[in-house]
Protein backbone atom coordinates (compact mmCIF):
# COMPACT_ATOMS: atom_id res chain seq x y z
CA UNK A 1 0.00 0.00 0.00
CA UNK A 2 1.24 3.60 -0.56
CA UNK A 3 -0.24 6.52 1.51
CA UNK A 4 1.30 10.58 0.60
CA UNK A 5 1.21 12.72 4.01
CA UNK A 6 1.56 16.44 4.39
CA UNK A 7 2.71 16.71 8.49
CA UNK A 8 2.17 19.95 9.88
CA UNK A 9 2.26 21.29 13.48
CA UNK A 10 -0.40 22.58 15.78
CA UNK A 11 -1.29 23.31 19.22
CA UNK A 12 -4.53 21.75 19.04
CA UNK A 13 -5.65 18.99 16.39
CA UNK A 14 -6.90 20.91 13.24
CA UNK A 15 -10.82 20.82 12.22
CA UNK A 16 -11.82 19.14 9.19
CA UNK A 17 -10.63 20.39 6.14
CA UNK A 18 -13.67 22.21 5.45
CA UNK A 19 -13.99 23.63 8.19
CA UNK A 20 -10.99 25.62 8.12
CA UNK A 21 -10.16 28.98 7.50
CA UNK A 22 -8.18 29.81 4.22
CA UNK A 23 -5.47 31.30 6.83
CA UNK A 24 -4.94 27.97 8.94
CA UNK A 25 -1.31 27.68 9.06
CA UNK A 26 -0.48 25.64 12.18
CA UNK A 27 2.94 26.32 14.11
CA UNK A 28 6.86 26.13 12.75
CA UNK A 29 7.76 22.83 13.33
CA UNK A 30 11.43 23.86 13.61
CA UNK A 31 14.48 24.48 11.82
CA UNK A 32 15.72 21.80 9.39
CA UNK A 33 18.02 20.67 11.74
CA UNK A 34 15.75 20.15 14.26
CA UNK A 35 12.66 18.55 11.48
CA UNK A 36 15.67 16.66 10.41
CA UNK A 37 17.04 15.58 14.18
CA UNK A 38 12.77 14.86 15.02
CA UNK A 39 12.24 12.47 11.95
CA UNK A 40 15.75 10.64 13.01
CA UNK A 41 14.67 10.40 16.89
CA UNK A 42 12.07 7.49 15.52
CA UNK A 43 13.59 6.27 12.22
CA UNK A 44 17.64 6.65 13.21
CA UNK A 45 19.03 5.79 10.14
CA UNK A 46 17.57 7.99 7.43
CA UNK A 47 19.29 8.92 4.75
CA UNK A 48 19.88 12.56 4.70
CA UNK A 49 22.91 12.93 1.82
CA UNK A 50 20.11 14.94 -0.04
CA UNK A 51 19.20 17.87 3.28
CA UNK A 52 15.77 18.40 1.43
CA UNK A 53 14.68 14.96 1.30
CA UNK A 54 15.45 12.02 4.03
CA UNK A 55 14.74 8.88 2.55
CA UNK A 56 14.54 5.67 5.26
CA UNK A 57 13.80 2.14 4.09
CA UNK A 58 13.26 -1.17 5.58
CA UNK A 59 11.95 -4.63 5.29
CA UNK A 60 8.79 -3.52 6.31
CA UNK A 61 8.83 -0.56 4.09
CA UNK A 62 9.91 2.82 2.83
CA UNK A 63 9.55 6.53 3.95
CA UNK A 64 10.42 9.72 1.86
CA UNK A 65 10.52 13.14 3.67
CA UNK A 66 10.59 16.12 1.68
CA UNK A 67 11.32 18.99 3.96
CA UNK A 68 12.15 21.61 2.04
CA UNK A 69 14.80 24.83 1.94
CA UNK A 70 12.43 27.11 4.10
CA UNK A 71 13.93 28.22 7.78
CA UNK A 72 11.91 27.53 9.64
CA UNK A 73 10.24 24.13 8.64
CA UNK A 74 6.74 24.64 8.39
CA UNK A 75 5.56 21.37 6.73
CA UNK A 76 6.66 17.76 5.52
CA UNK A 77 5.42 15.97 2.65
CA UNK A 78 5.65 12.46 3.56
CA UNK A 79 5.53 9.28 0.44
CA UNK A 80 5.04 5.79 2.58
CA UNK A 81 5.35 2.62 0.98
CA UNK A 82 4.58 -0.62 2.78
CA UNK A 83 1.92 -2.16 5.10
CA UNK A 84 -0.27 -0.91 8.32
CA UNK A 85 2.78 -0.91 10.54
CA UNK A 86 4.60 1.24 8.71
CA UNK A 87 1.70 3.66 8.70
CA UNK A 88 1.21 3.38 12.28
CA UNK A 89 5.01 4.41 12.80
CA UNK A 90 4.59 7.07 10.80
CA UNK A 91 1.27 7.99 13.17
CA UNK A 92 3.51 7.32 16.24
CA UNK A 93 6.27 9.71 15.08
CA UNK A 94 3.23 12.15 14.44
CA UNK A 95 2.14 11.70 18.14
CA UNK A 96 5.28 11.77 19.91
CA UNK A 97 5.74 15.43 18.12
CA UNK A 98 2.39 17.01 18.21
CA UNK A 99 2.09 16.87 14.24
CA UNK A 100 -1.02 16.09 12.25
CA UNK A 101 -0.94 13.88 8.88
CA UNK A 102 -2.96 15.64 6.25
CA UNK A 103 -3.69 12.35 4.37
CA UNK A 104 -3.46 14.17 0.56
CA UNK A 105 -5.03 11.72 -1.44
CA UNK A 106 -8.40 11.87 1.00
CA UNK A 107 -8.06 15.63 1.57
CA UNK A 108 -8.23 15.19 5.27
CA UNK A 109 -6.64 15.07 8.44
CA UNK A 110 -5.95 11.50 9.19
CA UNK A 111 -7.29 12.04 12.25
CA UNK A 112 -10.74 12.92 10.37
CA UNK A 113 -10.24 10.22 8.00
CA UNK A 114 -13.16 7.36 7.43
CA UNK A 115 -11.37 4.05 8.29
CA UNK A 116 -10.54 2.02 4.79
CA UNK A 117 -13.67 -0.21 4.38
CA UNK A 118 -11.11 -2.69 2.49
CA UNK A 119 -9.28 -3.21 5.87
CA UNK A 120 -12.12 -5.18 7.13
CA UNK A 121 -12.28 -7.95 4.36
CA UNK A 122 -10.39 -10.63 4.90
Amino acid sequence: MSWDFAIMAADEPPPPAEEMADDWAGVPIGTLAETRSKIGFALSDVDWSNPVLGVYEDEDGLYEFNIGNDEPCTNIVVHVRGDEQTLARLVALAEKWGWYLMDINQGEWLHHCEPDESEDEE
